[in-house]
């Protein structure tokens, strides 16, 4: 379950997550709202210069911190730390709830290693304008 790219040059990495299994199947639109809905679009509207690579860690719990020890936004995090995800590229997601809900003091590690790789976390909720950099 790798992530299937790196890159040199910044690109804009789309990333969705829902805790259960549950919450993927077809009734459910948690998934279909972060894949398809107008955040995403959003998003690669606002940074539409930038190649996009999707990624999801579907049914993995951020609560728990799954989703960073052993999903794929965790393998995101540990290439942003070996320099292999291009500074200048943009994490996308709904909110930060689907990057952590683990506490502050043990999830500012995580955010730190893509902020500090000159990655920059953009949010598509609320406003549509919110975005972490270092």
């Amino acid at each position: 379950m790798s992530i299937p790219f790196s890159s040199s040059v910044p690109a804009l990495y789309l990333y969705s997550r829902v805790s259960t299994e549950e919450q993927t199947k077809s009734q459910k639109t948690g998934m279909e709202r972060q894949t398809t809905g107008v955040g995403p679009l959003r998003a690669r509207n606002k940074f539409s210069i930038l190649p996009v690579y999707e990624f999801d860690d579907s049914g993995l719990s951020a609560h728990h911190g799954h989703n960073l020890i052993k999903g794929k936004l965790g393998q995101f995090v540990d290439l942003c730390e070996k320099g292999e995800i291009a500074s200048g590229s943009v994490l996308a997601m709904e909110d930060l709830d689907r990057f952590t809900r683990i506490a502050i003091t043990a999830a500012h590690q995580y955010v730190n290693s893509v902020l500090n790789a000159g990655v920059t976390i953009y949010l598509w909720g609320g406003d549509g304008n919110s975005g972490l950099s270092a």
